[in-house]
């Protein structure tokens, strides 16, 4: 379905919104009038907020529950003049914010709006978003000059607090005297939601916090990877850091980068002097520190009274047909996440009230959740189906762009690779636990959720926005292949589906990672689960490709091949494509399980891929073969990749990549069927996981004991 006809089909359900939302137009005083830029199209919801007496500054917080964009860029809050005011946004999460408003308008209806999907908005500096021409700034909360100066660097000049204070104090009366030349030694005041920046020379940081309870509390630096960079703290005006810190291996606080002082309950005064990259937390003393970053949870602004906020209001008039339904705008962006939020809240709003215009919003709510696989990777193979196709023109040759190490402990200590918004995902998204397991399969990454499998056997969910595990789920075996999340079609839950070396599939609860079913084979699975029109299909080492119902988790159907089953299927256009450790692809019919085709005589299969009319494969021989898909027969005789494959193809286009087991990258013409380009990996060298291909840009995962990375090609 294209984006026109979405919007021809949410146009009728847009009218449906608007008249079970607007009832009486809204009174003229409820009308914002902005100035121009502020709202460059109608929010869809807001929340009102009830200011009773006059106060300098208001503080809220209010559950958004993913409708807000996770670094604010679409909050407006609106005061009792119908005039857009200043605020600090304190704290965002993928769920909630808290936000300080200018509230020097005077008592009365404030509203907070967000929502907003439109692509020029910016995301604010620091989290504050100030009115044209205000100089507004909030009393408290972390704020910062940045000092444009080279001044002493060595680590004898700043050891002491004394010696840092009198150095910045001078910075300070430079400042003053170099305004009036216009050539300021301070470049810029700074705002922070928590205590995470980089200075390119020095900054000096003022944060008023709130401490939970009396007790003993540890300041450390986050991150002591860098060499000759300045930290030094004064809680309440007593030095807790002071020093130049050198880097450690592993990234873990050192005690030599760490001050304790015992603090009673209530707001503090941190300053805090640094140089270069730097990241503040704080732990209550005991026997074990659980640090965590100094972020907005911990700020304290002393003049703002907090006031709670109404419920969530639907706007009424257009603007369900501005914003709210407005896919195509939210493709443009590839706001999938938060345009998929919008359109379920809708839904809630619509209810049973008209099936019709239900049916519609699951029919866009569809559409969204295709074009989000369409324009990213978001899992291995690409999409749910593991076609491992990208409908992209591709330009060979490719030069070498870059890429990133990560750090593994085996050949298979990290394998895949995902991209999602521009951001590639391998291996753990952050420290995960005490122990150094690795993340062993190909990420999901969902509604800025990370889902990974690991050799210590679990499933974890990880907030990507908060840094924090979700959940985890325990199976009976190490994880190899991607998990998938997939939501039926028409249908309101998702499920996350994986496969483990125990032999089972499991299907989860996304949500609660509760499992919901599992399906047992009689040997390991080292392969993912394949996914398409409500059928799961997997691949077991017992020589069995099993068809199970997603939603009951009972099997459909079962084809038996001549060989073990490593690899992950793959389903296109009807058929699912499976090759065998015996040399044998077979085609099988996937609502039924009836071979369509097979053809043996080749090296153990290793892996899929298939687009419109092609299926593609690899095998351990290090050949790379193209057969017609609907009855099997070559295009064209295999092309040599000349080294030993473990690692799937992928299609780009008209060509189809692969890499080996020493470090080579491949790029075959499927028109002609040679090697039309050949480079190597710059990390790691075994390439034994699927390729990801987006915005033109090759990744190419690849493992190796304590070498392991990826590698990035491109024009």
């Amino acid at each position: 379905m294209s984006i026109p006809s979405i919007l021809s089909i949410l146009s009728i359900l847009s009218i449906q919104c608007a008249m079970l939302a607007a009832g009486e137009p809204p009174a003229a005083s409820e009308k914002p009038a902005p100035p121009p830029g502020w709202l460059s199209i109608d929010w869809p919801v807001r929340r009102t907020v009830e200011l009773k007496e006059a106060s300098p500054e208001c503080m809220v917080a209010f559950a958004h529950d993913g409708l807000a964009a996770v670094d604010g860029r679409d909050i407006r809050v609106i005061a009792p003049n119908g005039q857009p005011t200043d605020f600090l946004i304190k704290e965002l999460s993928a769920q909630s914010a808290s936000v300080v408003f200018n509230a020097s308008p005077g008592p009365g209806t404030y509203r907070v709006y967000y929502g907003n999907l439109d692509p020029a908005l910016k995301p604010p500096m620091g989290g504050l978003v100030r009115v044209e021409n205000s100089q507004w700034k909030p009393d408290g909360g972390y704020r910062g000059i940045i000092y444009h100066t080279r001044g002493p660097r060595g680590r004898q000049e700043l050891r002491s607090f004394d010696d840092t204070k009198k150095h910045f104090d001078e910075l300070a009366r430079l400042t003053v005297k170099t305004e009036e030349n216009k050539n300021p030694v301070a470049t810029r005041e700074v705002f922070y939601t928590e205590l995470k920046d980089s200075f390119e020379e020095y900054g000096l940081i003022d944060a008023d916090v709130l401490i939970p309870e009396n007790a003993t509390w540890v300041f450390g630096e986050g991150d002591l990877r860098f060499t000759n960079t300045l930290r030094v703290l004064a809680v309440d005006g007593q030095p807790v850091l002071q020093g130049w810190f050198e880097a450690l291996s592993g990234g873990i606080i050192s005690p030599r980068g760490q001050g304790k002082i015992a603090l009673v309950k209530g707001p503090h005064r941190l300053r805090y002097y640094a140089s270069g990259p730097f990241e503040l937390k704080i732990a209550k003393e005991g026997p074990k520190l659980e640090f965590e970053g100094i972020g907005g949870s911990w700020c304290h602004f002393p003049k703002a009274v907090e006031s709670a906020t109404g419920e969530l209001e639907i706007i009424p008039g257009k603007t369900l047909a501005q914003v709210c339904l407005d896919l195509a705008a939210a493709a443009n962006a590839r706001e999938f996440t938060r345009a998929k939020t919008i359109q379920r809240f809708v839904q809630d709003v619509i209810g049973d009230a008209d099936p019709a215009a239900r049916d519609q919003a699951l029919r866009a709510l569809d559409e969204l959740e295709s074009a989000a696989y369409r324009f990213n990777w978001m899992t291995e193979a690409k999409n749910p189906a593991r076609t491992g196709y990208a409908d992209e023109p591709v330009e060979l040759p490719l030069k070498h762009m870059g890429g990133n190490r990560v750090f593994v402990q085996n050949s298979f200590g990290i394998e895949g690779i995902t991209v999602a918004g521009g951001v590639a995902y391998m291996g753990e998204p952050f420290r995960l636990g005490p122990e150094p397991w690795p993340i062993t399969s190909p990420p999901a990454i969902y509604d800025g959720v990370f889902y990974g499998g690991s050799k210590d056997c679990n499933l974890y969910a990880c907030d990507l926005v908060r840094r924090r595990v979700l959940w985890r789920f325990l199976s009976g075996g190490p994880i190899y292949g991607g998990p998938v999340v997939y939501r039926e079609r028409f249908g309101r839950s998702d499920r996350v589906y994986f496969c483990s070396l125990d032999g089972k599939l499991y299907c989860l609860d996304r949500k609660q990672g509760r499992m919901l079913w599992n399906y047992p084979t009689r040997d390991w699975i080292e392969g993912a689960p394949a996914i398409d029109a409500g059928r799961v299909f997997i691949a077991s080492n017992d020589a069995a490709l099993y068809c199970i119902d997603a939603e009951l988790g009972v099997l459909r159907w079962q084809h038996q091949c001549d060989g073990p089953l490593a690899s992950t299927p793959v389903v296109s256009d009807g058929t699912v494509f499976i090759g065998s450790g015996a040399g044998t692809m077979f085609a099988v019919e996937a609502s039924s399980g009836k071979t369509r085709w097979q053809v043996g005589g080749n090296g153990p299969i290793v892996g899929a891929a298939a687009s419109p009319g092609r299926v593609v494969f690899t095998s351990a021989d290090g050949k790379l073969h193209s057969l017609n898909a609907a009855d099997g027969k070559p295009h064209w005789a295999a092309a040599d990749l000349a080294g030993p494959v473990k690692a799937p193809p992928i299609i780009v286009g008209s060509v189809a990549f692969a890499g080996t087991l020493t470090g080579e990258v491949k790029g075959v013409d499927l028109q002609a069927g040679t090697v039309a380009w050949s480079d190597t990996v710059r990390f790691g060298k075994d390439i034994v996981k699927p390729l990801a291909f987006m915005d033109g840009k090759l990744y190419v995962p690849a493992a190796g004991r304590g070498n392991g990375g990826y590698t990035v090609f491109g024009k």
